[in-house]
């Protein structure tokens, strides 16, 4: 198949054209042609096709048209429904879009190398696939402002090729083209000037400066402004003749003036002076990187919240500084935040770091990244890409060749990334957990009290995050002994809400990973915590959360791929301790909309038979209250008084 937005809204499967049916369902096939293979949720849709004037039961109608395009395309698997949502699987070539912003990308390439003539002829092969108005016939909120954004980019790219024809010594060739553009565009000031610099190019100086007087005076008419630096400048240099009278670029090159020489960008945050603990890990992946040949630089760090991930990227960053010499790049994807960023305005932010100037970016996504791949062909560059939703939203940023490093950290399994070389992080062991609070308190103040030391790193899960704000705390707090430190944190009911210092809370690390949780596995987070044991097999699991065995096995795996579960053998589950006081704390919320409890009571029975070796358990179950249909899992097992200390 093939698609065209370039004018009307059409598609082909061979030599056959389709049929794509009514203007709203053109609407939506436009939106998802525009997403450039990226899915579009049903609100994104929605939005595009009807804006504010939204009818009964919009997704209906969504589903309606998805399934007549299905029928359309004759093919079932081009468009794929998702999560609330659709994509469109495009192969290269098949969107006339993809191909005009690949042109138009291999033209500006050819004017920064300075040859002009050969962008010309990008540019002009380019503008042939633009039959009409972009998305002609189309009148839906999205597509208005699609095909704004569309136009100017058309304008942008026939005003390049009008500048580089001046520039390659073709004056005449373009001026009844250049004029006919100005009378359709009259406010716009650039072409005015290419066309004041044409015709004097051509012998004709008093028509030249006849343009600037009559852009002037409708300028100062409509708008009530003066004309710009581009108009002002060609007017100078025609009245001071002093412009050669061999063919030259009368206006400087804009890919040159704006690029110009610059260092190579360094943008890695600063590195932690103290860093600790981890250095065999160092060590083995700096080898990895040293010695993997034509094999992809990529890692991909990851792990629950406050492991790490982002401090040994930016550690193992500033220490292959040297061998990327042509720059290094951090970007914060916002993953855990739950506001990740689209690959597409990454794209636009590292070509305009890396010196592509902003009319030479492309709109479409596609095109963006082809033309990032292009410009890191060969160069060693180093990238950080931080927090991570999943695999994504990092494909599409992505070097294509295997000079160029790449790191990425993310909450979740990236088991997606190809080639990438799979980095899980644990906690800190006890003597790395010991070394990190000696690097942040007075030695003294820790040989004093080691056995109380050992305490608040064993209360603190060795998690990393963890011990650094009790050791910052200790820190700001001289007075404080290292026992009554311990003693606090020993209390498990107040144990996260002593695990704060600033605006560094542990418990929001945590609460923005169960956010993000689909309903199904948020109720799983909360209920397995419930249970007095130190780890639970999948058959256990299926018990407490009333589900099949293999249906519970999927949702702890989908928990363990989070970084909300940990998995120390097939078919067994266990929480990380801070973990499972964070989900004891969530049992005590009202909370039905995300946990969808049992709508009885959990049955201590149940519970007894999946886990035997809790033994005697006191359990109390509150209901929530009428308003939420549902049952608060607010429960309280306590061991046997020889099975251990209590667990709330």
């Amino acid at each position: 198949m093939r698609f065209e937005v370039l004018g009307p809204v059409r598609g082909w499967r061979g030599p056959t054209e389709l049929d794509l049916g009514t203007p709203k369902q053109r609407e939506m096939l436009a939106a998802l042609l525009l997403a450039g293979g990226r899915p579009l949720s049903i609100d994104q849709l929605i939005d595009a096709v009807w804006g504010v004037d939204v009818p009964k039961a919009p997704e209906r109608s969504l589903w309606v048209y998805a399934a007549r395009l299905r029928r359309a395309f004759g093919d079932a698997d081009a468009l794929i429904s998702l999560n609330r949502g659709y994509r469109l699987d495009l192969a290269p070539g098949q969107l006339d879009l993809t191909a005009f912003e690949e042109a138009v990308a291999s033209a500006g390439q050819a004017r920064a190398a300075g040859d002009c003539l050969a962008a010309v002829g990008l540019w002009d092969r380019a503008l042939s696939l633009c039959r009409a108005q972009p998305l002609l016939g189309l009148g839906s909120p999205g597509v208005v402002a699609a095909r704004a954004r569309l136009t100017e980019r058309l304008l942008a790219v026939r005003e390049d090729r009008f500048e580089a024809l001046l520039t390659v010594g073709r004056p005449g060739e373009m001026i009844d083209e250049l004029t006919a553009h100005c009378h359709a565009h009259p406010l716009r000031e650039r072409p005015h000037a290419l066309r004041m610099l044409a015709l004097y190019h051509c012998g004709r100086q008093s028509e030249a400066l006849e343009v600037y007087t009559r852009i002037r005076r409708l300028l100062d008419d409509e708008l009530g402004v003066e004309p710009g630096p581009d108009l002002h400048a060609a007017q100078r240099q025609i009245l001071r003749a002093d412009l050669p009278g061999a063919p030259a670029p009368a206006l400087p090159d804009r890919a040159q003036v704006r690029r110009g020489p610059q260092p190579p960008p360094a943008q890695l945050p600063v590195d932690v002076v103290d860093f600790v603990g981890r250095h065999t890990l160092v060590a083995g992946l700096e080898r990895h990187l040293d010695d993997r040949a034509d094999r992809p630089g990529l890692l991909t760090i990851t792990g629950m919240a406050g492991i790490g991930k982002t401090t040994l990227a930016v550690h193992l960053a500033h220490r292959a500084r040297e061998s990327h010499p042509d720059g290094q790049l951090f970007v914060e994807l916002g993953g855990s935040a739950g506001r990740p960023v689209e690959p597409d305005a990454v794209l636009g932010s590292l070509l305009r770091t890396i010196g592509v100037a902003e009319d030479e970016i492309p709109s479409n996504g596609g095109a963006r990244a082809a033309l990032w791949r292009s410009l890191l062909a060969d160069k060693r560059l180093l990238l950080v890409l931080d927090d991570a939703l999943d695999a994504e939203q990092v494909r599409p940023l992505l070097p294509g060749t295997a000079t160029a490093t790449v790191l990425v950290t993310s909450r979740a399994a990236m088991v997606g990334l190809l080639g990438a070389r799979l980095v899980p992080l644990a906690a800190f062991t006890p003597g790395e957990s010991l070394e990190l609070l000696g690097s942040m308190v007075d030695a003294r103040r820790l040989a004093a009290e080691p056995p109380a030391a050992r305490r608040i790193v064993a209360a603190c899960g060795h998690l990393p995050l963890a011990v650094r704000i009790m050791g910052a705390r200790l820190a700001a707090r001289p007075g404080w002994s290292m026992a009554a430190v311990a003693q606090r944190l020993a209390d498990e009911r107040r144990r996260l809400g002593e695990l704060v210092v600033g605006d560094v809370r542990i418990e929001s690390t945590f609460r923005n990973s169960y956010r993000q949780l689909a309903p199904e596995a948020a109720r799983a987070f909360v209920l397995l915590a419930i249970p007095a044991v130190t780890e639970l097999s999948a058959a256990a699991a299926a018990e407490v959360l009333e589900r099949e065995p293999h249906v519970a096995e999927q949702i702890c795996e989908q928990l363990v791929d989070l970084g909300l579960l940990q998995s120390p053998a097939p078919g067994r589950y266990r929480y990380h301790d801070l973990l499972r006081l964070f989900a004891f704390e969530l049992s005590a919320e009202a909370v039905p909309e995300r946990t969808r409890a049992s709508s009885r009571p959990l049955d201590s029975a149940r519970v007894h038979r999946a886990c035997p070796r809790i033994g005697a358990a006191v359990v109390r179950s509150e209901p929530l209250g009428a308003s939420h249909n549902g049952v608060r899992a607010r429960t309280v097992y306590r061991k046997r008084r020889d099975a251990g200390p209590p667990v709330p």
